[in-house]
């Protein structure tokens, strides 16, 4: 059975006091290929820093190592997107 689009994965990634997740734990909670999910962030009109966070390798290495090591994140592109939770729920309804 598929997930509803109102609900979300079990395991946000904590960042910054708050839950986000990753396009990779959005794609495979709705059985998604690779992808889905970007292309309906890329539709969004999501704003950096109020809606979704973007890991930098360098700055961020540790924590995108991390999320790629527990399978939560893709390992390319080296960038990672985490999306507030709030900002989720409007993306997996707009499908």
């Amino acid at each position: 059975m598929r997930p509803s689009a109102t609900t979300l994965p079990s395991d946000p990634v904590r960042y910054r006091d708050d839950d986000y997740y990753t396009l990779r734990q959005l794609d495979e909670h709705l059985g998604c290929a690779k992808g889905t999910t970007f292309r309906r962030f890329r539709r969004a009109a999501l704003q950096e820093g109020r809606d979704f966070h973007q890991l930098c390798p360098g700055r961020d290495e540790a924590l995108i190592g991390q999320l790629i090591e527990a399978g939560r994140a893709y390992p390319a592109p080296p960038r990672v997107l985490l999306i507030r939770a709030e900002a989720c729920r409007n993306l997996l309804q707009s499908g």
